[in-house]
Formats: C-alpha cells, structure tokens, sequence
C-alpha cells in the first residue's frame, strides 16, 4: 500500500531496485512527486513512449554511471508491463547485479501475475477505502495544515472514489490561510455561499421538498463543481435508514447523473433533484 512506500522513503529508499504497482495514475504521480524530492537526479522513461522510445542499453549505462552531481541518481521505468523479452533480458541481468551508486524504479499498471518481481522491492501504491482517513490526514500534514476528524470523514466519502479531484480540494484548504480546518471551513470553500449550506440542500432533498432544494441548488451551483453536489447527496442518503428498493433507486439516479454530468457539462441537475424528491416523496407517504 502507500503506506509502504511512505515508510520507504522515510529511510531513504535503501534497496537498489523497486517495483511499483498501481491501478490509478494518480498513485504514480503522487509517488514520482516524492522521489523527485530525494533525487536531484531523476530521469523518467515510458515504454508505451511510441514516438521517443526507450533504450534499455542507454539506461542501464546511465545507472552504471557515476554522477558527480548527485550522490544516488534514480532512473523510473514506467509501463514496465509492456517491456520487450529482448530488453528484459538485459534488465534482468543488470537486476541481478545492480550498482548500489543509483535507484531503479520500475513501475506497472493493472495486473501483478504481467510481471517479474524477482530481485525487486515489491510495492503497491494503491490505497484501500479502510486507510483513505490516514491518507487525507498525511496530506494534510504536506500541505502543514490540520483537518477535523469530521472534514476527513466528509471529503473521504464525496471524493472515495476520485482522488485527484480529493487531492485538489485539500490543496485548495491549505490556501485559506489556516492550520486548523473544520468542515464549515471546507463547505465554504468547496460551495461558495454563506446563505446555504450544503447540508441544508442535501437535507431538503432528504425531506423530498422540491421546491427548497432547487432554491438552495441556484444558491450554491455557482461556486461549485457538479461532483461536489453528487458526493454531499450521496452521503445524505447513505445515512438514511431508507427501504432497499427505495435506496436502489436513489442510487440509479445518482449513477446516470455521475455518468451525464463526466459527458456533457450543461447537465440539467433539477432533473436528478427532481428525480430524487419524487422518489423519497413516495417513501415518505408508505405505510408505516
């Protein structure tokens, strides 16, 4: 997990190959980050790199190298998945001897049976859903700022499953100028309105009143991003004790919106409030 990669670089990465895999692109970045910042050497080649291509006999002799401007330069192999026998033979031999004067970091996506871990530090960079309010919690300790168990809770379960958009938010806090952040502190920032809030839209939702949430939906859309509004609804509705098939829907409806609003950015969101209201309007009236 990332976790294992942080405690890596806490004691400078001492092993002279790694193996990073990751099933998000934002893992790599994140990590390509931080080993920019130990290595004022760092090289990085692509093997799904049509247009440039790779040497795999230019980078081994770049790693054979001495350096006489950095103390341990690092090369990063990304795609190492799609690396060709020819040239895996010669890295292969060079794995089983690697110079301890350089870092070779190989990276993969998708699936670990594609590769050969032998003679690597093996590491996954992915994140589990259990480890994300740890996660939140460090990068906030990045950006030297301090966020409220319940901020952590709220952006972990809107942004769970985009976490480059996440990142953006966090970076976005540490910009108000203050160590400590509370949820308000972020619900001003993300939505933009003083007058509402998102809660009070999520909750007009939750009471099927269709009339106060689109007038709390103009109130906020302006100085918020669409995604926000489907996470704060989502979370709303995953506290609701709601009947199963009365959930299944809401759910349906918030899926159909997320796809519409990736695809087209004039999606009318009435329709979704709209939509939910009427569906837990008819909740409201079952027979209890």
């Amino acid at each position: 997990m990332f976790d294992d990669f942080l405690r890596e670089k806490a004691v400078g990465f001492p092993a002279p190959v790694y193996l990073f895999g990751y099933t998000e692109e934002f893992f790599f970045a994140q990590a390509l980050m931080l080993l920019r910042q130990g290595h004022a050497e760092l090289e990085v080649f692509d093997l799904d790199d049509k247009v440039q291509g790779v040497s795999m006999r230019a980078i081994i002799e770049t790693l054979n190298q001495i350096s006489m401007f950095c103390l341990r330069p690092c090369v990063v192999i990304k795609n190492y998945q799609k690396i060709k026998k020819a040239d895996l033979a010669l890295l292969v031999r060079y794995i089983e001897n690697p110079s301890t004067r350089s870092m070779l970091v190989l990276c993969y996506s998708g699936d670990q049976k594609k590769v050969d871990t032998k003679g690597t530090k093996h590491i996954t960079l992915d994140i589990k859903k259990t480890t994300l309010p740890m996660w939140v919690k460090e990068r906030g300790n990045h950006y030297g700022i301090r966020f409220s168990q319940e901020l952590i809770r709220f952006v972990c379960d809107i942004y769970a499953d985009d976490l480059l958009a996440l990142d953006n938010e966090l970076s976005k806090l540490s910009l108000l100028g203050k160590k400590d952040l509370s949820l308000e502190d972020a619900c001003e920032l993300f939505y933009g309105s003083k007058q509402y809030s998102p809660f009070q839209f999520t909750r007009a939702i939750a009471e099927a009143d269709v009339g106060k949430a689109l007038e709390m939906f103009r109130g906020l859309q302006e100085h918020s991003e669409p995604i926000a509004f489907l996470g704060a609804i989502n979370w709303e509705i995953a506290k609701s004790a709601l009947p199963p098939a009365i959930a299944l829907r809401c759910y349906e409806l918030l899926c159909d919106a997320d796809i519409q609003v990736r695809v087209n950015s004039d999606y009318p969101f009435e329709v979704l409030i709209a939509g939910l209201c009427s569906t837990l309007k008819r909740n409201r009236k079952a027979p209890r």
